[in-house]
């Protein structure tokens, strides 16, 4: 089964996205923020990182430039997630080599 790491400092985000893509026949990882969404990365290769942009100590786009300077990472597909997505987090997104951006309800 496929496995996603959702990083979300919202518990409310990251227990929404647990129950929908568990309920879709996925293996999900949870991380509070982007230092343990790091140190799970250090542990384990996901299929799929899902990181919401703004979070305490790694913003979403430092998680994802971390993913894109390792090898055993950096073809791991990245989606950020944010309630605004307006240009400059598009262009943050593309600076970092995010596969794409989405807007949270």
């Amino acid at each position: 089964m496929p496995k996603i790491l959702v990083a979300d400092d919202s518990i409310a985000v990251r227990k929404v996205a647990e129950r929908l893509l568990t309920e879709a026949g996925l293996v999900v990882t949870l991380a509070a923020n982007g230092e343990d969404a790091l140190a799970l990365l250090a542990k384990e290769v996901p299929d799929l990182i899902v990181s919401d942009v703004i979070m305490p100590d790694k913003s979403g786009y430092e998680v994802c430039a971390f993913v894109r300077s390792q090898t055993a990472l950096s073809n791991t597909p990245v989606l950020l997630i944010s309630g605004i997505v307006n240009d400059e987090v598009t262009k943050q997104a593309e600076s970092c080599h995010a596969d794409g951006v989405l807007k949270k309800p």
